[in-house]
């Protein structure tokens, strides 16, 4: 009895770590980002937040791990350079970064000669708090809407799977539904 438990739990475990990615998807396409900037935050670069585009690139920046070796910033350079070739607007790209990282970000900033469109020191925690972000890597970055809703989850600088969603997204070859 006790190995039948066993098998099935087993089984389980594998279907669940096969989807998690699937699991994170579905929970945050069409969740609303608010890109409010309150007392307790910090914002480098145009104030207020105000979305010209139709979309916007939000990545979340946490302490885990080593900060500058994940921002892969001339990636996000380039990246950029090649979306505003590609748009017919300006698409801008939004840094939330922890306190604990701020400094780590913004010398690598200054060292890579790349700066995003806005940067959002939260030096609380709040946004952390209340979206409560993957704690996967490559799954802290958004494609949103201009009314701040999650079309499409990934790090499109990391993975071509994921630039090329961002891209059909923002080339209007693909329109969003609920499905992905």
């Amino acid at each position: 009895m006790k190995s039948k438990f066993f098998l099935l739990l087993t089984m389980l475990l594998i279907i669940c770590c096969q989807n998690h990615k699937e699991c994170i998807v579905r929970q945050w396409l069409g969740k609303t980002i608010t890109l409010d900037v309150k007392p307790e935050m910090i914002a480098i670069g145009r104030q207020p937040i105000i979305l010209e585009s139709d979309f916007c690139v939000l990545n979340y920046v946490d302490s885990m791990g080593c900060v500058s070796c994940k921002m892969g910033l001339p990636k996000w350079k380039a990246f950029g350079a090649y979306i505003d070739s590609i748009s017919s607007k300006h698409v801008p790209v939004v840094f939330i970064v922890q306190e604990s990282v701020r400094r780590n970000v913004l010398y690598s900033m200054k060292a890579d000669g790349y700066y995003p469109d806005y940067v959002i020191v939260d030096k609380e925690d709040s946004f952390q708090k209340k979206y409560n972000f993957p704690t996967e890597d490559d799954m802290k970055t958004f494609l949103l809407d201009k009314t701040y809703r999650v079309i499409a989850i990934g790090n499109p600088i990391n993975q071509e799977k994921v630039t090329s969603l961002y891209v059909s997204y923002i080339t209007k070859k693909r329109k969003f539904d609920m499905a992905g």
